[in-house]
């Protein structure tokens, strides 16, 4: 089990837990947000505990090899100290870390907008667990200022400016793209029109 930051909170394998037990130590560290397996299919005892856990299932596009397993936890390890005791802790780990990585992008992109707005918040875990569950980052920027203003965070005007406007220029730029798509959308198919003109103006030609 690892954290939203990727802290290490429960590195355990045994043969001897049944679906319900797992539940009960899963639950002593907080909402399960993934479940993850380093298999292609999952498991089916894995898609039942993410149903329980109410949590998103990660699976990866296909089952990790040996290799890349070893390359997801090695630096991980050294960095945490950890004693992997079994190779299922390494695959249980692997597949955590590499779930992480699905997500990593995202967070990068919530991080840095909120640096770009001057947001800091104390626990981000709970803004990336929204990533996680599909919500844009955009809105889940948006949730996190509504936060700030409902608790009543001292931010100050000038900030809250900055905010407006970086939101706003987020819209605008958002726009524009949308249009500059539909532009080209429409220049091709004048394009495809006139190339049709051109080709029934030919066919008449020769019909006379």
């Amino acid at each position: 089990i690892v954290d939203l930051d990727l802290n290490p909170l429960l590195v355990l394998s045994s043969k001897n837990l049944d679906r319900e037990e797992i539940l009960q130590i899963v639950r002593k560290y907080g909402i399960p947000i993934i479940v993850s397996t380093d298999k292609n299919p999952p498991p089916e005892i894995i898609e039942k505990l993410a149903a329980s856990l109410n949590a998103v299932l990660y699976y990866p596009s296909k089952t990790l090899s040996t290799a890349e397993k070893d390359s997801l936890v090695y630096e991980y390890v050294e960095v945490h100290k950890l004693s992997l005791k079994t190779t299922h802790e390494r695959d249980a780990l692997a597949s955590c870390l590499k779930a992480y990585k699905e997500y990593e992008e995202k967070f990068l992109q919530l991080t840095s907008k909120l640096n770009e707005i001057g947001l800091h918040p104390r626990r981000l875990q709970k803004y990336k667990a929204e990533v996680i569950r599909g919500k844009p980052v955009a809105e889940v920027v948006e949730e996190i200022i509504n936060d700030y203003i409902s608790k009543g965070e001292t931010y100050g005007k000038e900030n809250i400016v900055r905010i407006i406007k970086s939101l706003v220029n987020e819209d605008a730029e958002k726009r524009g793209k949308e249009l500059i798509a539909e532009m080209e959308k429409i220049t091709k198919e004048r394009d495809v029109l006139r190339r049709r003109i051109v080709e029934l103006e030919r066919r008449l030609t020769q019909l006379e």
